[in-house]
């Protein structure tokens, strides 16, 4: 149990790290002045990696966290299943639409049930 949670935290620390350099970069991208999508972009980016931070550092936090990922998750994969037919490319229709499928399977399980599936 000692090494899971060694993991636990170098992963959340690592998460934590990446999403603060994704802020310290749309911070930097808003002070050059660059395109007004381009900060937004990478700070919305950057919650995916706090949320799964906050949900390996904090235990009280950890449900509320993984339902967020979950729910961000099945959102982005409605997203893609739904360009996959009215766009059909081959891009992303070879990568097999049953694997969306079963992300957005497990995401929307990981969204209702808020742990890990064990």
């Amino acid at each position: 149990m000692e090494t899971q949670r060694k993991l636990t935290l170098a992963a959340g620390g690592i998460c934590g790290v990446f999403a603060s350099l994704l802020l310290l970069l749309a911070a930097f991208l808003a002070v050059i002045g660059a395109d007004a999508r381009q900060p937004i972009v990478f700070a919305v980016i950057s919650v995916f990696p706090l949320l799964i931070a906050i949900a390996c550092l904090s235990k009280p936090h950890r449900t509320p966290a993984l339902r967020l990922v979950g729910g961000i998750t099945a959102f982005a994969m409605v997203g893609i299943i739904l360009n996959s037919f009215l766009n059909p490319d081959v891009e992303i229709g070879r990568l097999g639409r049953s694997m969306y499928f079963g992300i957005l399977t497990g995401s929307i399980a990981l969204a209702a049930t808020g742990r890990w599936p064990s």
